[in-house]
């Protein structure tokens, strides 16, 4: 079990926890998770860590373990870690459904228990939003090996539509979360002075206003980008 230092730890731990606890382990979509035409910057990130086979892979902020799984078919020797306890035993389960193995763990972000340079690469999907930004782009940055890849997917806070989503969806995400800005590669570089990025699904989120308007799909109950 990771030690949870901060509120902040402890609401985003509690809240996954329960998010956990209401999936279908028959629901969650692996290959998809990267194949499927909607998932582009899944895409995008992948090919930037490439060749993943025999490579030793950090999954931050695993979840339920899609992208740990759909890594480990494609030959890394994956280790998982989520904050959530509930979301790890998830991706010990998805894991098992697919056949593959993978070393699964508890742990925070800002405290990685880790030795340095322990991984050639290290993925996140919508994680660095939910933590002590400055702190965890140092772990990871301590426990890579010289050379060694990250890649990040991420929210940008710059999208309208995004705002407005966030509004009407409250209940689907934690208070104490917060889409990243331009501003924060600034930080970011600090600790990866050869950071790149690329924008994806300035666009598509438009179809936000679809689900909501004709659709009629209530966001605080129904996570719009499992839709897309």
């Amino acid at each position: 079990m990771a030690e949870l230092n901060t509120e902040k730890q402890r609401i985003e731990a509690e809240f996954h926890d329960r998010w956990a606890k209401g999936m279908a382990i028959g629901s969650l979509l692996v290959r998809e998770a990267f194949e499927a035409p909607t998932a582009a910057e899944n895409r995008f990130a992948f090919e930037s860590l490439l060749p993943v086979a025999g490579k030793k892979l950090l999954d931050l902020g695993c979840g339920a373990g899609e992208t740990s799984v759909y890594f480990a078919l494609k030959g890394a020797s994956v280790t998982a870690v989520d904050i959530s306890e509930e979301m790890v035993a998830v991706a010990r389960r998805l894991a098992e459904r697919h056949g593959v193995g993978l070393e699964a763990r508890t742990v925070v972000a800002e405290n990685l228990p880790f030795a340095d340079a322990s991984f050639d690469l290290v993925f996140g999907n919508g994680v660095l939003h939910h933590v002590e930004l400055d702190a965890a782009m140092k772990e990871i940055r301590r426990v890579l090996k010289p050379g060694g890849k990250a890649a990040f997917i991420e929210p940008l806070k710059h999208n309208p539509v995004i705002g407005v989503y966030r509004h009407l969806a409250a209940d689907n995400r934690t208070p104490t979360e917060f889409p990243l800005g331009f501003g924060d590669f600034a930080r970011i570089r600090k600790v990866f002075p050869n950071l790149s990025h690329k924008e994806f699904w300035l666009c598509t989120l438009y179809l936000f206003i679809h689900f909501f308007v004709v659709e009629r799909a209530a966001p605080g109950k129904v996570r719009y980008w499992k839709k897309v």
